[in-house]
């Protein structure tokens, strides 16, 4: 299936997921997953680590210091973009925030023991396709987008980094900066991640999107 370009997308159709942190999250149930709270360890501890203070991982956000402890502690679901810009701005992908603890299935990550991780939000999912010893600068995921579902904005906070993003199954409509493009099974798109991307579903089946990121962190 081709490629399909279409006209531009206006700024007062866009919502602003980064900007207001409470239009990019919604609160979930006191049952948080196991992998919830790991997500949430790992990124306090890699802000804690790095010497951050909220305040200070608030402005390299762009989202409140209020919100980003509610993100640490498990009480709210971010969409899959909010969730991308905090691993950026410790120097992470989320590929490194989802993988497993290393195994003895060395470089072997096998489906049944891949760990999926579900942002309310958006209504998707999201997987690590690479194994927890992988460190560089190569982030490789796996998105699941239902019907109505939405990644929120995603932009890169590197100087430079691109993504290649191939469309397993279903249909996806993606806006990158302010076109909008529309993919079906077996289509792909190489573009640069400094520029503002939105992934959508607009079908009625479930969209699987494999994302491969390049970035300078």
């Amino acid at each position: 299936m081709a490629l399909v370009k279409t006209s531009k997308v206006q700024p007062h159709h866009m919502r602003a997921e980064v900007d207001k942190s409470s239009d990019d999250a919604r609160s979930v149930s006191s049952e948080a997953s196991s992998l919830r709270d790991r997500v949430a360890f790992k990124l306090k501890a890699a802000r804690q680590q790095q010497h951050f203070s909220l305040r200070a991982l608030a402005a390299r956000t762009g989202f409140s210091a209020s919100f980003l402890s509610q993100v640490e502690l498990g009480q709210v679901s971010p969409s899959l973009g909010s969730l991308d810009r905090i691993a950026q701005a410790l120097g992470m992908h989320l590929s490194d925030l989802l993988s497993e603890p290393a195994a003895t299935n060395g470089p072997v990550v096998h489906h049944r023991s891949r760990a999926s991780l579900r942002s309310e939000w958006s209504n998707a999912t999201i997987e690590s396709l690479l194994p927890a010893d992988v460190q560089g600068k190569i982030g490789v995921v796996l998105v699941g987008l239902e019907p109505g579902g939405q990644s929120g904005r995603w932009s890169s906070l590197s100087v430079a980094g691109k993504e290649l993003a191939f469309c397993i199954r279903g249909k996806a409509t993606v806006t990158i900066s302010d076109q909008r493009y529309h993919l079906g099974e077996g289509d792909s798109i190489f573009y640069d991640t400094l520029q503002t991307s939105r992934w959508e579903n607009t079908g009625k089946r479930k969209t699987e999107i494999l994302l491969i990121s390049l970035r300078s962190l």
